[in-house]
């Protein structure tokens, strides 16, 4: 299978490009990143490479390289666009990846006849819901209490429905959890990144918040999977509820220490999220977070993948 990985060169794009290399599918990257800094073997001329990776420089919202891109292509992972953090700083330019940039792979898809799309969305669609709720996939969205990140990114999965009714693609929408796994943006990486450099983390509050941290290897496994048999929208979050205080022991067990200052307000949690549909129907079995810190440290202290 020829896939396009639109933010191939990301944290998380670039595991989805391992992955799909590892199977022996044909990968085309587009990223804004330069060939050097992408993850993988790239031949920077267009050609096959031996790894099985093209790469297109571009943009999502550059219509011309992104259809280039998806020329005799058979499925698309979309995963370009900035994380919450980015959003945060640059709200205009965010959202403009976000819905124009989603528009143009969408159309893309269906002039050059792609059949079947994988979106990223995220777990922050379920922001502004109580603490103490539960929710899953069926979990009805109410976008007026979401902050510009999850609303944006919950109007690209519209979008992408729109399309799938009007036109023969097949749409796989992932909502991914706080992924982790070493130069990510999520809290534990910060820590640990933090803690191997001899700092002690500082964290506000008493450590009661919680996080359902997704090691961002599993994250690929389900989005590869998912562009196989997947239909319809999955949580890829795992089900383990680590609050910050379980997270500091854990880091202990790897000389990284964390104090907490409780004169600061704490973050309030986000409601449980279930993953049941992903690990039945994609057989996905996301890994402890004890073993994701382990395989965290070793990548960051120089170890393989």
């Amino acid at each position: 299978m020829h896939v396009v990985v639109t933010g191939g060169a990301g944290f998380i794009g670039s595991w989805v490009v391992r992955r799909l290399r590892e199977r022996g599918d044909t990968v085309t990257v587009l990223d804004v990143a330069s060939p050097g800094d992408v993850d993988v073997d790239v031949d920077v001329d267009g050609a096959q490479s031996a790894g099985g990776v093209d790469y297109v420089k571009g943009s999502v919202l550059d219509p011309e390289a992104v259809h280039e891109s998806a020329r005799g292509a058979d499925a698309v992972v979309h995963l370009a666009g900035f994380v919450r953090s980015g959003m945060f700083r640059q709200p205009y330019l965010g959202a403009s990846l976000q819905l124009q940039g989603t528009l143009n792979v969408l159309e893309a898809c269906r002039v050059q006849g792609v059949r079947r799309l994988g979106y990223a969305s995220t777990f922050y669609v379920y922001d502004g819901r109580p603490p103490d709720e539960t929710v899953d996939e069926d979990t009805p969205l109410d976008p007026g209490v979401m902050e510009l990140f999850g609303s944006a990114k919950f109007m690209g999965e519209l979008l992408c429905a729109d399309y799938a009714r009007r036109d023969d693609l097949a749409v796989t929408t992932f909502r991914i959890g706080p992924a982790y796994g070493g130069q990510g943006s999520s809290a534990m990486d910060d820590f640990v990144e933090a803690g191997l450099r001899g700092e002690t983390i500082e964290i506000w509050g008493r450590g009661q918040r919680r996080n359902q941290y997704t090691f961002v290897g599993d994250v690929a496994d389900a989005i590869v999977a998912g562009l196989d048999r997947g239909h319809g929208t999955y949580n890829l979050v795992s089900p383990e509820a680590v609050r910050l205080q379980d997270l500091a022991e854990l880091l202990a067990e790897h000389q990284i220490k964390a104090i907490f200052d409780p004169t600061r307000p704490e973050g309030p949690s986000l409601p449980y999220i279930r993953a049941d549909k992903a690990m039945a129907e994609l057989e996905w079995s996301p890994r402890p977070v004890a073993t994701g810190l382990r395989q965290v440290v070793r990548n960051l202290s120089g170890g393989t993948r």
